[in-house]
């Protein structure tokens, strides 16, 4: 039966900075690849491994599936800050119960039309990661890869995924990217501001790559 994933919209206070990044987004999505159906991803990729082999490939790809293999099989994953989802949906395509969460509406979409388009099961909710307080499900793993910089409180963020764990369950933190100490959260909003095409930091950022297993309190 043909899958038709819908989009779960929670209603969430969004900081002026997370605003402009979404709107920077929004601007510059005709050079995002985002697509408009699901003949125009089957177009361009034709099975779900096509669409995600450039990021499995990338440093950040390997080492999510060197820790990905170590995940029982039918987990129920929230993967958060998903983007245009290539890890939601090698997840999916890998057996996993995935959810997906995007504070970009935009990026909903295409995510949407993308597993639509494999008949490939996803939740995918819009709203950001200090928000899945307001999210009923227990998750036996909790991915940030690349995405918990986005958040404006990311303390909060953590807290709230720990929450969200079934007992035993772990999160994981992975391929997080960190600004030089001479650059700001601000420095970067501002530049949003001057360069709606800058939706991510440039090459002089460090990156530093590393995974934190945590358990849920018994």
């Amino acid at each position: 039966m043909k899958l038709d994933n819908k989009i779960t919209y929670i209603d969430y206070p969004k900081s002026v900075g997370l605003q402009q990044e979404i709107e920077a987004l929004k601007q510059n999505k005709l050079n995002l690849d985002l697509v408009a159906s699901e003949e125009e991803t089957l177009e361009k990729y034709p099975t779900p491994e096509a669409y995600c082999e450039s990021y499995l490939k990338h440093h950040a790809g390997v080492e999510l599936q060197h820790y990905i293999k170590q995940v029982k099989p039918n987990s129920r994953i929230l993967d958060i800050g998903v983007g245009l989802g290539q890890t939601s949906i090698y997840l999916a395509k890998q057996g996993h119960l995935v959810s997906a969460l995007e504070p970009s509406p935009e990026f909903c979409k295409h995510l949407a039309i993308v597993a639509n388009s494999y008949n490939l099961s996803l939740n995918i909710y819009c709203c950001n990661a200090e928000s899945i307080d307001q999210l009923r499900q227990e998750f036996d793993l909790i991915i940030f890869n690349e995405s918990l910089h986005h958040c404006d409180q990311p303390v909060n963020a953590l807290n709230n995924c720990y929450e969200r764990l079934v007992k035993g369950g772990k999160l994981l933190v992975a391929n997080e990217p960190i600004l030089p100490f001479y650059r700001s959260k601000k420095w970067f909003y501002q530049r949003l501001q001057t360069d709606r095409k800058s939706t991510r930091l440039n090459s002089s950022h460090t990156v530093i790559s590393y995974a934190v297993f945590c358990l849920k309190k018994k």
